[in-house]
């Protein structure tokens, strides 16, 4: 399972990578390059490694596209070795007056192969 989440819901134990990224057209591979090596140190499968480069490359667009500067990647390895990866970017951008506070956002995304 890969999960995008909000700031503020990284879970307690296992594996942390944070990394600060350049804000501009670079950034996502910039993110992609910097988290392969450390998802196939954590033991990530290959296929597993595909995936989660590509939730990555996306949320970093998204951010870099939307969004204001600084931007930010987390990765989390749950501590249970149930091989799930969390994928946190966060942004300096404001939020939209009606939307709800940018801790509630939660999405999940599911990857099988």
């Amino acid at each position: 399972m890969l999960t995008a989440v909000s700031p503020g819901a990284l879970p307690v134990g296992g594996r942390v990578f944070g990394l600060s990224l350049e804000y501009g057209p670079l950034a996502p591979a910039t993110a992609r390059h910097a988290v392969r090596p450390v998802l196939e140190a954590w033991g990530v499968d290959g296929d597993r490694v595909y995936d989660i480069l590509l939730v990555v490359s996306e949320l970093v667009t998204n951010a870099v596209t939307h969004a204001l500067p600084p931007v930010m990647l987390h990765l989390h390895a749950a501590a249970d070795g149930a091989g799930r990866v969390q994928v946190h970017v966060t942004d300096s951008g404001p939020r939209p007056d009606t939307s709800p506070p940018r801790a509630s956002f939660r999405t999940d995304t599911r990857a099988s192969r």
